[in-house]
């Protein structure tokens, strides 16, 4: 499914939510990809993630990171257990996610940070999450 600033796509044979994000990634996007995804006749609470926000330009604040720390906190009693593979291509990328990380402790979940310019990003990633090599991914996913 296609939205401003996101696509989306749930693939149940391999329990995996995959999201690509174009353009800018923001506190606004993020909030409109969590609602539209939970909204999906196929969602569920345990699914893992992919979240590629490869070539996007982020405009994340501190403040934005403690609330979208504060809502992943507070969902977490709600939600199973589930990993959430971040797909990045810049050091500035890496580094808000790791504040992320920092800032939203849950047993629940567990997040990994892949660089896609490394060649061995899509076995890396398809190995973290147990996808079989030779399982199609969404063409929108930048592996």
């Amino acid at each position: 499914m296609r939205n401003s600033g996101f696509e989306f796509f749930i693939d149940l044979a391999v329990n995996c939510v995959f999201v690509r994000h174009y353009g800018v990634f923001d506190l606004d996007t993020t909030i409109a990809r969590g609602k539209a995804i939970s909204a999906d006749h196929s969602y569920r609470a345990d699914l893992n993630r992919i979240i590629d926000s490869s070539g996007c330009t982020l405009e994340l604040t501190s403040e934005d990171l403690r609330t979208i720390s504060e809502f992943i906190g507070s969902e977490a009693a709600s939600r199973g257990t589930y990993r959430e593979a971040i797909l990045i291509d810049s050091l500035l990328g890496h580094g808000l996610v790791r504040i992320l990380d920092g800032h939203a402790p849950s047993p629940t979940i567990e997040f990994q940070i892949f660089d896609t310019r490394k060649e061995t990003a899509n076995e890396e990633v398809r190995n973290w999450l147990n996808i079989m090599p030779d399982h199609p991914l969404p063409e929108f996913i930048n592996l």
